[in-house]
């Protein structure tokens, strides 16, 4: 984490990944899924090679009412090759909001 403390960067590499007070996302290729709690929530990244695990998460989230954050920290949990981040921002709109972000990032 740089002084900024809206900047991620890749555990693994250093890239910077995310900047909320930019708005810029430049995931490397180590980031597997980014999702976003903003609105209604949704996929906004998915590497090389995770398209299959992200329409299993969808789905599970549309059969099973299983939220998608909680898919991507269990799958994070079970595989020791994967780390969850996660970041929330928040400040003054119209009134106070706030928004999380989750990276899926693959360590080996």
């Amino acid at each position: 984490m740089e002084d900024n403390e809206t900047v991620v960067r890749c555990p693994v590499c250093n890239q910077v990944i995310s900047d909320f007070d930019e708005g810029v996302s430049n995931p490397c290729a180590h980031v597997m899924l980014i999702f976003t709690d903003i609105i209604s929530g949704e996929f906004v990244h998915c590497g090389d090679g995770a398209e299959e695990l992200e329409q299993k998460m969808e789905k599970a989230y549309q059969d099973d009412d299983i939220e998608l954050n909680e898919q991507m920290a269990k799958f994070a949990d079970e595989n020791d090759d994967h780390i969850l981040l996660e970041m929330t921002t928040s400040g003054m709109g119209c009134g106070p909001c706030s928004s999380t972000e989750y990276l899926l990032v693959k360590t080996k």
